[in-house]
């Protein structure tokens, strides 16, 4: 007996990643903590998730230096 069409399943990752706006405190962008632009008063949160580091700039000074960073 064969299956003519797969089981749906839902992906919580995708979909959170997808509604992210509705749901802010599920976090599921991934980013690398190896490298971070380092600036004068950058603040920085960092997560520990399942699949490694997470970085968040905390303040303006952080935002400005990720967002000028390549």
């Amino acid at each position: 007996m064969y299956a003519l069409n797969a089981p749906r399943r839902i992906d919580p990752w995708e979909l959170a990643h997808r509604y992210h706006s509705w749901v802010p405190w599920v976090d599921a962008l991934y980013g690398s903590a190896t490298f971070l632009p380092m600036a004068d008063g950058a603040l920085y949160e960092i997560k520990v998730s399942q699949t490694g580091l997470i970085a968040r700039p905390l303040n303006q000074a952080a935002r400005d230096a990720v967002g000028s960073w390549h």
